[in-house]
Parts: structure tokens; C-alpha cells; sequence
């Protein structure tokens, strides 16, 4: 699910970023003096993206959603490895497996599943099981790792924040079963309040939150989106929902300010002089009589946009908390794409057996250096005794036959 569409800032330099509709479209935002910045619309900060190819043709039908003994849905009853919502409404369930469907060739999946599970607090079984089983391991060891570092007492906290990268990496490799996702996320970002920002996206909607939440690191930048650019309905809305400004009602030191000298000097126009300073060019400028018309010579004002702070009833909301919220549930939804894709391929491969004399075991991703699956791959498993893949949430094992 890769998303781009163009988008030019007012200097010639440009940056590609992933947007939200597909997989060829492109897109650009900067701002106004064209300063780079890579960013990607699928996730609110950094997320693996579950890739999933368009089909010529209709997978075999799986069977439909089931209730467990607890009343929970099952979403892929009957597969080597069962997916469970803990949900008791069919509704709601059945929209997340119409969502993971193998029929559905939807690029905005996972972005689709973080909205549901974001506005109704989903939870999948399988993945707190998981968690339930390696999380305090996982903190428990870097804690360790901690005390038994000389030099963390007095480290400060960029050095802090540098060891921790390596304490993580010792913590990880410890973990046997080694879901295929960043497990860093999946154990430290879980919300303590999941309802917490179920208001904010009631008032404003999940994608203009989500938009917004992407950009509210710099509330005070001037960014240019062009017409075409596939964003450009976001913002427009955000305008509309009072939480971004738009052309001449951004302060005009704010747009000026965002600029580099030499576009000053464009827009100033002085003949024998050339301002050396940024606020000597900008004093220029805001003095003339005539530098809104200057200034829309040079600049479409129709393009600039600048986000507001939230209203003051979410004053106590934390951006930073959000994002890691939902950088939370980007994990979560791509654990269950991937693990109801690799259940889905073993539950056909072990149908399709006819011809089979015996299983093997195969990784798709072989950077994660699962202890799992390393074991896995060395059987051989005949073809009444097939091996049971997916081993756990996020196993990228494949069965494989000869």
C-alpha cells in the first residue's frame, strides 16, 4: 500500500512523500521555501507496511466468521492459525474481515483497520496473548540491562536515548517466537486510556486527525500544497473545521518568514541594493503599500496553509501521545493482515495436498532472524504430519511442499 502524488513548494526543490489513495499516485508537501520532508500518511510516525498484490483472479473462500465459547468472532475459523476479535457484535467484526479479505484488493488496509480500532478500542485476542507472553521479558530485560550499566547514572538523555537503541536490540533477541513487526512499538506505546482521543475523532474525523497529528510537530510552518496534490481535501477541510489557516489570513511575517533571502530579494525588487539579512528584507517588504500584490506575484496564496493549535477543551491532549497510540494500532493492524495472509496461504496449501509428498518450512522475511523460525525450517514434515504455520502472531514462516 505505497501512496504518492506530486505537490511543488515555491522553490524548485521538491520531496516525495506517501499519501493515501494508491499505490501510483505521488505526492509532495513542503514548505514554502521548499524544505524537505518525508513523511508518510499510512502511519502517524513510522510503520512496516504489509505488502499485498492485486489478484486476476477470486481466492478460495474462506469460511465465514465464527463465535468462540466466549462469544468472541472468530475471523478465519478453520485456518492453521485463528484470528479472534474481541468483540460480541457480528457488525463490527464482519467489517474488519471484509477489511482483511484476500477479495478485497484495497492498498489502504491497515490505514482502514487503524480507523475502526481506533474509534471502537479493538482488541485482538491473539496479539494480547502474544504480548501477555513476552512483554514484561522484554522490559524486565532492558531494566536489567540498565542496572547493570556503569555509565547510564550519568548519561544524559540523548545518550540515553542512544544505549537504549542497543539495550532494545539485547531485550529482542531474547524473544523466541520474534513477531515480524517493531516490537519496540507493539511493548512500549500500548495506551494506557484507549478512549482518550475517541472525542477528538468523533468532532473532527480519524483521516483530518490523522493529518493533522502528522504535521502538529510544527504548527508555525507555512506549507504549499498544490492543487493536484492528493492531500489537498485534507487541509481544505482542516481549514473548514478551524484547525488550519489558509493564504491571506496567515500572517503575512509568517509567510515571509518561511521564505529563503533570495526569494525576499525577488519579491522586495530593489533595483540597487541587495538585503543581506532576512528581517531587513521582511521589514522592506511589510513597509511597502503594495506587498500583498507583491507577494501574490510570486506566491500562489491559495496554495499556503498553516495548522492551529487544537481548540482549548483539548488543551490537555498530548500530540506526541496520539501518535505513539496509534503508531500502536498501525502494529497491530499490520499483525493481523500479515497473520491472516500466511493462516490464509497454509489453510489453501494444506488443501491443496493431492501431489504433496512432503512439507518444508519457508521465511518470507529473512532480516527478522527468528529463533522460531529458524527451528521451523529445519524439519522436514511428511504429508500427514504438516507443519503449523503461522507458530504465532506475526510468524512470516510459509508452508512450502515438494
Amino acid at each position: 500500500m505505497n501512496f504518492f502524488k506530486k505537490l511543488f513548494g515555491f522553490s524548485k526543490e521538491h520531496e516525495e512523500i506517501k499519501a493515501t489513495e494508491s499505490p501510483k499516485s505521488t505526492e509532495t508537501i513542503s514548505d514554502i521555501n521548499g524544505t524537505k520532508e518525508t513523511t508518510n500518511l499510512s502511519k502517524v510516525i513510522d510503520v512496516k507496511i504489509s505488502s499485498y498484490t492485486s489478484n486476476d483472479y477470486q481466492e478460495e473462500e474462506l469460511k465465514p466468521i465464527v463465535q468462540d465459547n466466549e462469544g468472541y468472532w472468530i475471523l478465519n475459523p478453520e485456518t492453521p492459525f485463528i484470528l479472534t476479535v474481541k468483540t460480541k457484535d457480528k457488525e463490527l467484526a464482519q467489517s474488519i474481515r471484509n477489511i482483511v479479505d484476500f477479495n478485497n484488493n484495497d492498498y489502504n488496509k491497515d490505514e482502514k483497520l487503524v480507523a475502526i480500532f481506533v474509534e471502537h478500542n479493538i482488541v485482538i485476542k491473539e496479539i494480547e496473548e502474544y504480548k501477555n507472553k513476552y512483554k514484561k521479558g522484554y522490559l524486565n530485560k532492558i531494566e536489567e540491562l540498565k542496572k547493570s550499566s556503569t555509565d547510564w547514572p550519568s548519561l544524559g538523555e540523548k545518550d540515553r536515548e542512544d544505549i537504549m537503541v542497543d539495550f532494545r536490540k539485547i531485550a529482542i533477541n531474547e524473544i523466541f517466537e520474534r513477531a515480524d513487526c517493531n516490537l519496540e512499538v507493539l511493548f512500549e506505546n500500548e495506551p494506557k486510556d484507549a478512549s482518550f482521543d475517541d472525542d477528538l475523532i468523533k468532532e473532527f474525523g480519524f483521516k483530518n486527525i490523522q493529518v493533522y497529528i502528522k504535521y502538529a510537530d510544527k504548527l508555525d510552518k507555512v506549507r504549499v500544497i498544490a492543487n493536484d496534490n492528493i492531500i489537498r481535501p485534507v487541509f481544505e477541510a482542516l481549514v473548514e473545521l478551524n484547525l488550519a489557516v489558509r493564504g491571506n489570513d496567515i500572517s503575512k511575517l509568517d509567510v515571509l518568514g518561511s521564505l529563503s533571502l533570495k526569494e525576499l530579494n525577488l519579491i522586495a525588487q530593489v533595483s540597487d541594493k541587495e538585503f543581506k539579512r532576512k528581517n531587513q528584507a521582511i521589514e522592506y517588504i511589510t513597509s511597502l503599500n503594495d506587498s500583498e500584490q507583491r507577494i501574490a506575484k510570486h506566491i500562489s496564496m491559495r496554495e499556503l496553509f498553516q495548522l492551529k493549535p487544537l481548540p482549548e477543551k483539548y488543551k490537555t491532549i498530548d500530540i506526541k501521545t496520539i501518535s505513539e497510540t496509534w503508531n500502536y494500532h498501525f502494529e497491530e493492524a499490520n499483525l493481523l493482515l500479515d497473520t491472516f495472509r500466511n493462516s490464509y496461504y497454509s489453510w489453501r496449501n494444506l488443501k491443496n495436498n493431492k501431489y504433496v509428498k512432503e512439507y518444508f518450512v519457508e521465511r518470507y522475511n529473512l532480516v527478522n532472524d527468528c529463533p522460531c523460525s529458524k527451528s521451523l525450517c529445519d524439519i522436514k514434515y511428511s504429508k500427514n504430519e504438516p507443519p503449523k504455520v503461522p507458530y504465532h502472531i506475526g510468524c512470516n514462516c510459509n508452508i512450502s511442499s515438494k
